[in-house]
């Protein structure tokens, strides 16, 4: 005579097993977090090989984020990705064409690197229904526009100086690629220039950088962001957790990170002294020391 589990064995096994989930799957949830933080190390290192690559073939200068619409610079904050997914103009695919997240294809050839590994895919810009045979591409990644047409050798500090870093928060932007840029709009040239517009224009700021995160969270795996930095070194750094304001530790982009949503907001402009009467975004400049005590 065969012998039946009683319910209480039942119910001892079922415990176990219970518990042994618990115990296990915030493992396995942490061992998929690493992998995807991993990708994007990958993924970042990458682009900041291509850049390098790319100002190999430019005269040692860095790819652009503006564009030149043949009159004067146009700084809008977001370029299309691939240039041609919303139009078939020719002079519009060719300046979008000319801007970073395009320009570097043929370095890359994979637009999925641009991509944040685990991120939801969002569309903030609404940017419309793509052209038939076209796919606009999801963007994590930010590149530091302020070192747009920028000379290698005269970064002050290529091993902290960022050149991408995943400034659109824990989201891929569908279509468009952005980050903070140099405020030109004349017919100079449009060049980070200490103290001075990058174009020769009027202004006190000479960079932007709009927040579109749309409520995405700042902090993208494991409460931190992933730079690539202008040696083309790629390191995870833990930044400001939600609540925090005046944010000063040369890892975290944002001035402000809101509590609940964990969405950053607002940026640290540096002048050279008191008087100087034009600043940039101070993780962004080229010619930044990273001792804010130096800075205005």
């Amino acid at each position: 005579m065969k012998k039946a589990f009683t319910l209480i064995e039942l119910l001892v096994v079922i415990a176990i097993i219970a518990i042994l989930a618990a115990i296990l799957f915030p493992v396995f949830a942490q061992a998929k977090e690493a992998a995807k933080k991993t990708q994007s190390l990958s993924n970042l290192k990458q682009a900041g090989t291509s850049s390098i690559i790319y100002a190999s073939d430019y005269d040692d200068l860095f790819p652009l984020m503006t564009y030149w619409n043949g009159t004067n610079w146009q700084a809008g904050i977001v370029h299309d990705v691939p240039a041609d997914w919303r139009s078939t103009n020719a002079a519009w695919v060719d300046r979008m064409g000319t801007r970073w997240g395009n320009s570097l294809q043929p370095y890359m050839k994979n637009y999925d690197m641009l991509q944040s590994a685990g991120a939801p895919n969002t569309d903030p810009f609404n940017g419309g229904t793509p052209l038939a045979g076209k796919t606009p591409r999801n963007i994590g990644y930010s590149y530091n526009g302020l070192l747009q047409a920028y000379s290698q050798t005269a970064v002050n500090d290529v091993s902290r100086t960022a050149l991408f870093v995943q400034a659109t928060g824990k989201q891929n932007v569908r279509g468009f690629a952005y980050g903070p840029q140099l405020r030109c709009a004349g017919t100079g040239n449009c060049v980070f220039s200490p103290g001075v517009m990058p174009d020769g224009g009027a202004g006190t700021n000479g960079s932007f950088f709009g927040n579109v995160n749309g409520g995405a969270a700042a902090a993208v795996h494991s409460g931190g962001i992933i730079y690539t930095r202008t040696d083309t070194s790629a390191k995870w750094y833990r930044i400001a957790q939600p609540g925090s304001t005046n944010v000063l530790d040369y890892v975290t982009p944002w001035a402000n990170i809101a509590a609940g949503s964990g969405t950053g907001t607002a940026y640290f402009i540096c002048r050279e002294t008191a008087t100087t009467p034009v600043g940039y975004h101070c993780l962004f400049r080229p010619d930044f020391d990273f001792n804010y005590n130096n800075w205005f």
